[in-house]
């Protein structure tokens, strides 16, 4: 009786190990596009770089004429030579794979890069918002979610924001001087 019970599991798992899991791996060519994608954020990431770096030298030239942007100046640097390691780092690893690289490794180095350009663009986020700060002279600077109390909505894990306001740039934060 307890055979017959557990037949069609064994059936299913047997036809499952002899077909092959058809939702992982590389059969569907996704190999070389993950190669692209790869390229495609190392080379984003190196125009990044050079926009911080102009961002850079606008922050020194006002840090030229208000003492109090000096030490954000400094701290906005490290952030610049943070972002050129990591850029560095990014690159040793898109050289050290081929399109012909193993669908896992390339999809765990594409992940880590953009994890890494993520949490870079947080940092220039808040540097920016520290430097409006002392620009207006306020300790805190409201951020859009803040203006307004907004209802409860659902929105999708890195869908766009709706109220079109856009990430504050450096040339707007140094604006009020």
């Amino acid at each position: 009786m307890l055979r017959l019970r557990y037949t069609p599991l064994v059936f299913a798992l047997a036809g499952l190990l002899l077909t092959g899991c058809r939702t992982y791996g590389d059969d569907y060519g996704t190999t070389p596009k993950t190669h692209a994608a790869l390229q495609a954020a190392v080379s984003s990431f190196e125009e990044d770089l050079r926009r911080a770096e102009a961002d850079l030298q606008r922050l020194r030239e006002a840090a030229d004429q208000a003492d109090t942007l000096r030490a954000l100046a400094n701290a906005y640097a490290d952030l610049v030579e943070q972002h050129a390691s990591l850029l560095q780092t990014q690159r040793a690893r898109a050289g050290r794979l081929s399109a012909e690289a193993g669908y896992r490794r390339l999809h765990t180095a594409y992940g880590a890069t953009v994890t890494e350009q993520r949490m870079q663009e947080k940092r220039y986020r808040r540097a920016v918002r520290r430097v409006r700060a002392v620009v207006q002279d306020s300790a805190s600077v409201p951020t859009s979610g803040e203006e307004a109390p907004r209802r409860y909505m659902i929105r999708p894990m890195n869908f766009p924001e709706t109220d079109g306001t856009g990430d504050l740039t450096m040339p707007e934060a140094l604006r009020g001087r």
